[in-house]
């Protein structure tokens, strides 16, 4: 595993999914526009699937997720698909199949362990992800919420998590996705940084 950054989640901050970013006519103008860099994660939607017809929703998510690969593939940019929350449409591991079937196989995946670790499906995941899994969004929680707490920090069993990694061979980046702390930032990432490569090994 490589180890890249902290992605520190702000209370107001504002996520973009391939729902609303890959309609048909977004593109980048010049490399300028390009914000995104070399790799970027998109979650399929942010749609709750107890208010929507899943199986129209998430035809629409792949074919915006593919017209966003496009777009982005242009520009040199791979995008990896990221595993929702588990009440969100494409959380669940046969939602997310789905999804990745319709997809180019130059469409690669990031998992969220904290998402997955919610749902219950962390190995489920791993498996539909297959060949395509090159980014992990590394975060802990109680069990309840999307805490985003540093790994080690809440319920996630890691030892788990670890061998599953090292089961499916993967040599990809570790991306910790934290809560911003109120103070000392710094200290906060990394020791958090340090906790995850002992737990992982990155």
């Amino acid at each position: 595993m490589r180890r890249s950054a902290v992605f520190w989640i702000w209370p107001s901050s504002t996520r973009i999914t391939a729902w609303q970013l890959s309609r048909p006519s977004w593109r980048p103008r010049e490399p300028s526009d390009n914000w995104v860099g070399r790799w970027s994660s998109f979650t399929p939607a942010d749609l709750e699937r107890s208010r929507h017809h899943v199986s129209g929703r998430l035809a629409d998510c792949a074919s915006r997720l593919a017209t966003l690969a496009g777009n982005c593939r242009a520009l040199g940019v791979t995008i990896a698909v990221a595993s929702p929350l588990p009440h969100l449409i494409g959380g669940h591991p046969d939602e997310f199949k789905a999804i990745l079937d319709s997809l180019d196989p130059s469409v690669k995946v990031c998992l969220d362990t904290g998402h997955t670790a919610l749902g219950g499906h962390w190995r489920r995941f791993v498996e539909v992800s297959g060949a395509r899994l090159e980014h992990l969004h590394a975060h802990d929680n109680q069990g309840y919420w999307d805490d985003h707490l540093p790994p080690g920090d809440g319920s996630i069993d890691w030892a788990h998590v670890r061998g599953t990694f090292e089961n499916a061979g993967f040599s990809g980046w570790v991306m910790l996705a934290l809560a911003c702390p109120g103070s000392d930032p710094d200290g906060y990432s990394l020791r958090a940084a340090e906790r995850t490569a002992e737990l992982l090994g990155a």
